[in-house]
């Protein structure tokens, strides 16, 4: 056992979140790198530790192994209960935040895994890969718009700022692009760039835009 919490994360990546949201309550965090072309079921690094390869992946000072940011965000709030991230349970607006939460998670981070790398999902059809890209692409922007519509500024939830907004931050650097947020979704635009220059979030960002 230690007192460290160990995040293995790709540059750019989402980890990202996880990573800003432990900095914000001052909880310190060794990062370590996985590069891209490391991640999946054949992970050099992170095989032993995620049998999906997949980041993030975090060890907590007891050794275990947890992943899935949502996951680490809701366990931040038991290691510092004070955290404002995550709303009370006796918060009304909790509710609302771990739909959102799960939403972002189960609905709109998956459509990543499948035009990343289409062609992995339809094998050998470099055409079905195609139109898998561009559906699984337009349904982001759905799903996008959606969220464009319950943000209610300046944070997602009004005056509040939540681990939430985190995401946007991390989104926007992602497909469909900085320029189709600035156009489409001016909100979590917004959003996304008022975090990113807090400043125990904008040192967190150096570290994955600038890995050197």
């Amino acid at each position: 056992m230690t007192d460290r919490y160990t995040l293995y994360s790709a540059p750019g990546g989402g980890g990202m979140i996880v990573h800003a949201a432990f900095a914000l309550e001052h909880i310190p965090v060794k990062l370590e790198r996985v590069w891209w072309d490391d991640l999946g079921w054949h992970s050099k690094v992170i095989g032993h530790l995620n049998p999906l390869g997949q980041v993030p992946t975090m060890i907590l000072p007891s050794g275990e192994v947890m992943t899935e940011s949502a996951a680490m965000l809701l366990l931040l709030k038991d290691i510092a209960p004070e955290s404002t991230l995550i709303p009370d349970s006796t918060d009304p607006s909790r509710p609302a935040f771990l739909r959102w939460l799960m939403v972002v998670n189960a609905a709109l981070y998956p459509t990543f895994a499948y035009s990343d790398v289409p062609e992995r999902w339809v094998q050998g059809d470099e055409q079905a890969a195609g139109r898998l890209k561009t559906g699984v692409d337009d349904h982001r922007k759905t799903l996008l718009t959606v969220l464009e519509q319950q943000a209610v500024g300046p944070w997602f939830f009004g005056a509040q700022m939540t681990a939430l907004d985190l995401y946007f931050m991390t989104l926007r650097f992602w497909d469909p692009g900085l320029e189709w947020y600035a156009a489409h979704a001016p909100t979590l635009d917004r959003i996304g760039h008022d975090i990113a220059e807090i400043e125990p979030v904008r040192q967190v960002l150096n570290q994955y835009f600038d890995p050197s």
